[in-house]
């Protein structure tokens, strides 16, 4: 079952990009990351484990997953690096847990590969004003882009 979601996951994600609906952002950050979050909301069911382990898969997943997914827009691409920290939980969290080292061998691998998959995630394609912009405006001192009339 969960191999099939898995498998329609990818088959949706590549044809969204076929379709060119990602084309002004540059992907191998935003569909692992999503896919890895997206694991771990599974894994619990998938692999049949349960206390402290899962409920913190649950909680990570959706955090991780939501993070890639509304940074797509150039305007919350920051939001990527939330998965830095999410991910680095996701090392040292089974310690604190108590979770047994077989069990969290899987959360320490996705943890490194969402601590490293931000560093692949490019800049954003425009700039959307900034903490100073609405002073430059009420001083009347507003930038126009190359091009614009």
């Amino acid at each position: 079952m969960a191999a099939a979601l898995v498998g329609l996951g990818a088959a949706l994600y590549l044809a969204l990009y076929q379709w060119g609906l990602f084309a002004d952002v540059w992907e191998p950050f935003f569909g692992p990351a999503a896919a890895l979050g997206l694991w771990l909301m599974a894994a619990p069911g998938v692999l049949g484990y349960g206390g402290a382990a899962a409920t913190n898969d649950h909680i990570l997943g959706p955090l991780a997953a939501g993070c890639s997914i509304i940074a797509l827009g150039d305007i919350a691409r920051g939001l990527r690096w939330l998965d830095v920290g999410l991910g680095a939980w996701l090392v040292v969290g089974p310690w604190f847990l108590g979770v047994g080292a077989v069990r969290g061998v899987q959360d320490v691998v996705i943890g490194l590969l969402l601590i490293g998959l931000p560093f692949l995630g490019g800049r954003a394609a425009a700039r959307f004003g900034g903490w100073s912009a609405p002073w430059r405006a009420l001083r009347g001192r507003t930038r126009r882009r190359a091009g614009a009339s």
